[in-house]
């Protein structure tokens, strides 16, 4: 048998590339987007390992206009023009797969799809095996007799037959051209038969083979608007029929024999990979140039690094870092959870190529005695005048507090440094030495065993391992504060960020205690809760199946309730969410799975796991708040996410009541009262939202007031709500379709509203405006304390990443504004409580509310401090208000 011939649809696979990453966009150390050339290489080299095969050939569109554009001047006319920074990476590729010496074959007037078409029915006659590789639906038509297509799938590459056509569109491959046909292609703009869809197209081509079948037998088709759909645009489907066929005899000017790759591990290919910041790509081509990487690593590695293990080493270390002033710090410890691990090893470093590592526990090493090196370390870092940085140092510090010692300057993290200039990127060590440095680093998988912990390493290893850690973030710390300075935002970070880092590590450190018997007891009552909500729907649907089974939901909605589908994925009709809230109008079963699906995560997220998170020691639950988390500045939390636990219903408020302050002490909450439409009538300056606040009415019933036109104290509740949704989702980009589903009204009365807002508010008009003009020229927007975000989608000529970046270029504006006044605020309160040495420590933060765990005799003086600090965090055109309430547990306060 013949060698099998790949066919690779070059553009499909460079758009899949791009918009693969399209919400973190792969970029270089100069920024550049590099995601469509490592998708499409990665996956072109993924491929000829896979199928152990060079027998390979690339289809590119031709760069003039096709002999389809000739016969219908609108084909394609719809489609939006590929943005800048993916049409800059098609040359690179081409150049790469011309190094690679891939085939690569373009022809003046034909698509790739001709010529994919060509070479498929060329392989057939010749008896050769031959795969299609593309996303295209009209290239199905080719599938069966020798030619394969296979599909991108997640990641995957998905062989689809004869049979998988038929399963996938309801018609056989020589069906596809009539099909499409048919149904039309929205994405080419062919118009098909305007009414009729994939469905019905199925159907009557099942009935009648072809279109002219279908033709013929036009008066045998029983639906009367179907039969008036088609005889009304016969020759719109004909038209489109053409446009749909793809050529077989394109001319080319080679022999299948010659469509092989022959030079797959091309240096000069891998030299290009690297310059574009693609490292291990460029190895996965040329081995060699890994082996030659690795050795330039590898010297560059060979810092001075020692281990400590004498009393006169860790002096001269001691006396190293007070010289310096200055000292770049990691722990190494047994555990990833701060609160449980156990210290292993510090490191240290005070300059590029030079660190150390002291042991307190490593195999077949006689390490230095524990109290020793804590004696020697502890006044070195507690003292204010030695600035400590580190990676993720919050978690160094906790794990030092934990063994002892507290360092009193934390003065930088490379993580937040890196976050602060471009969030949308990783900030992992890692992915930073490769970004930053061109240095690829240790790993910590590499060294230790699996199930092993890093003690279990000869020190040797433990030493090059820990020692670079420390040595890496030195370096990267010379690299970011000197970008920070270019971008200016050196001040906000050593202001704000950096002094956050102290006090949220020091509210993990506190924890809150919670009630485990209380969350137990009300486990037992959802359980039960569960059980009956089964039993009732079980008795709706006259059988007992698994609730939690997609398949076996689909089959009860859509097979045995006859429900209408609303949407398809790939296993089948849609049971999410949306989907069962729109059925539920309909049906009172998707109601109920509904509320039994919202029990079950409550019940498996929080009830059933917070006591098991509940710390052995301390009896208190530890959440992890991150800095770096959003990017939009908003602190985030995990392990547990206390933010998500549902505010507005009585099922939150049980899990809340479980958490409880210690004897003698309550918990008050200061919550921000609608900081970010208060942020948006500051940033907007419109009159009419400002004198809302500054008048004390309800904004949302003046903003409904102002939409229909109706005396301020005539307002219903219905027109309030409709105006607080509309409130809100102005600053989240909402547009008429959304609001129209979210409210459930007509989408002409939503975009008669909306149109209706701006009128009245012009000021957020023109702020929106203003936004989006000067996020063009700065290539991002700056929120109210001057945090960065890039927002590099802005001038798009794509309309949906247009829209996205819009989107994303107002709310940053808006909720980062409000986070770091929100972060203005627990700096000031800590301020506060140290200056008056209060006893009470604030336990939590989320989103707009600081919950704080009190004396009963400080809840007067600290209430007045809260409000004065928060009122006061940033000076406002319209004043900032704050709502303070006190309970025994976090259920009472909301």
């Amino acid at each position: 048998m013949k060698e099998t011939l790949y066919l690779l649809d070059g553009y499909s696979l460079i758009y899949r590339s791009y918009f693969g990453f399209i919400r973190s966009p792969l970029r270089n150390s100069e920024g550049k987007n590099i995601s469509a050339v490592f998708g499409f290489i990665r996956t072109m080299i993924s491929i000829l390992e896979k199928r152990k095969t060079e027998r390979f050939v690339v289809l590119m569109d031709s760069k003039t206009k096709t002999f389809r554009h000739e016969m219908y001047p609108a084909y394609k006319a719809t489609r939006d023009k590929s943005p800048d920074d993916l049409f800059e990476q098609i040359p690179l590729i081409e150049e790469i797969l011309s190094l690679m010496e891939v085939p690569t074959l373009r022809v003046d007037g034909y698509e790739a799809d001709d010529l994919m078409g060509t070479l498929a029915v060329q392989s057939r006659l010749e008896g050769r095996p031959c795969f299609i590789i593309s996303g295209d639906k009209d290239l199905l038509q080719f599938a069966g007799d020798g030619v394969g297509i296979i599909k991108f799938d997640n990641g995957n590459l998905l062989e689809v037959d004869r049979d998988g056509v038929f399963e996938d569109r309801g018609v056989w491959p020589e069906q596809i051209v009539d099909y499409l046909s048919l149904v039309g292609d929205s994405a080419d703009n062919i118009p098909g038969v305007a009414g009729i869809g994939p469905k019905t197209a199925a159907k009557l081509l099942q009935a009648y083979k072809t279109l002219d079948g279908i033709y013929e037998h036009l008066d045998e088709i029983k639906s009367k608007s179907q039969r008036q759909k088609l005889e009304d645009h016969r020759e719109m489907a004909y038209f489109s029929k053409e446009l749909v066929i793809i050529k077989e005899d394109v001319p080319v000017e080679f022999h299948i024999d010659d469509l092989t790759v022959k030079n797959r591990n091309s240096e000069e290919a891998a030299r290009l990979l690297m310059r574009e910041g693609l490292q291990s790509l460029a190895m996965e081509i040329c081995p060699s140039l890994s082996e030659e990487h690795e050795s330039a690593a590898e010297a560059q590695k060979k810092g001075d690094y020692s281990s400590i293990l004498t009393e006169e080493d860790l002096n001269h270390w001691v006396d190293k870092v007070r010289k310096s002033s200055m000292v770049s710090l990691d722990t190494e410890t047994d555990n990833l959870n701060p609160m449980i691990a156990n210290l292993v090893g510090i490191c240290l470093s005070t300059g590029k190529e030079e660190a150390c590592y002291i042991p307190l526990k490593a195999e077949g090493a006689d390490c230095l005695d524990a109290e020793i090196v804590r004696e020697k370390l502890k006044p070195l870092l507690e003292d204010k005048t030695i600035k400590v940085i580190g990676q993720n140092i919050k978690y160094d510090y906790k794990v030092l507090k934990r063994w002892g010692i507290k360092p009193a300057n934390i003065w930088f993290d490379t993580m937040i440094a890196a976050w602060m200039i471009d969030a949308g990127s990783p900030v992992n060590m890692d992915f930073l030495a490769e970004r930053y440095l061109g240095y690829k680093t240790v790993h910590f998988k590499d060294i230790v065993p699996k199930g092993g912990v890093f003690s279990d390493v000869p020190l040797d290893q433990a030493v090059e391992y820990a020692a670079e850690d420390a040595d890496i973030t030195w370096r990267l710390f010379e690299v970011l504060s000197a970008k920070l300075k270019e971008e200016k935002l050196d001040e906000l970070f050593h202001s704000l960020e950096m002094p956050l880092v102290r006090i949220l590590a020091e509210m993990e450190l506190r924890g809150i205690l919670v009630n485990k018997e209380e969350l137990e007891q009300y486990g037992l009552e959802l359980g039960d809760a569960l059980r009956s909500l089964e039993k009732e729907i079980y008795e709706l649907c006259g059988k007992e199946f698994n609730i939690s089974s997609t398949k076996q939901l689909q089959e009860v909605l859509f097979t045995d309730r006859k429900l209408q589908p609303i949407k398809k994925t790939k296993s089948g009709y849609s049971t999410d969410t949306s989907v069962l809230k729109q059925l539920a109008s309909e049906d009172p079963v998707p109601e109920k799975i509904l509320i039994h699906r919202g029990l079950s995560k409550l019940k498996s997220t929080y009830v059933d796991t917070l006591p098991k998170m509940v710390n052995s020691e301390s009896g208190r639950i530890h959440t992890s708040f991150i800095q770096t988390g959003t990017a939009t500045g908003r602190i985030a939390c995990k392990d547990p996410n206390l933010q998500n636990i549902p505010v507005k219903d009585e099922n939150g408020r049980r899990i809340r009541r479980a958490f409880y302050p210690r004897d003698g002490h309550v918990f008050l909450s200061a919550d921000y009262s609608q900081i970010e439409l208060v942020v948006l009538a500051h940033l907007s300056g419109d009159p009419g939202l400002k004198e809302a606040f500054l008048s004390g009415e309800d904004v949302h019933s003046k903003t409904a007031a102002l939409i229909f036109k109706t005396p301020l104290e005539d307002v219903n509740a219905n027109q309030r709500r409709i105006a607080k949704t509309i409130n809100f989702g102005v600053m989240y980009g909402m547009s008429p379709f959304r609001l129209s589903n979210e409210l459930k009204i007509s989408r002409a009365e939503a975009a008669g509203f909306i149109e209706t807002y701006f009128e009245e508010y012009s000021g957020i008009k023109q702020f929106v405006d203003d936004t989006v003009a000067q996020a063009e020229i700065d290539g991002g927007v700056y929120t109210i304390l001057g945090r960065f975000r890039p927002v590099r989608e802005i001038s798009s000529r794509n309309k949906m990443e247009k829209s996205a970046a819009v989107r994303v270029a107002v709310n940053t504006r808006i909720q980062g504004s409000a986070a770091d006044i929100v972060k203005r605020a627990m700096l000031g309160i800590d301020w506060a409580i140290a200056q008056k040495k209060l006893k009470s420590r604030v336990l939590l933060q989320v989103h707009d509310e600081i919950i704080l765990e009190v004396p009963e005799a400080e809840v007067d003086s600290c209430s007045f401090l809260l409000e004065k600090v928060m009122e006061g965090a940033w000076s406002m055109d319209v004043p900032l208000k704050v709502n303070v309430e006190q309970g025994s547990n976090w259920g009472e306060i909301h």
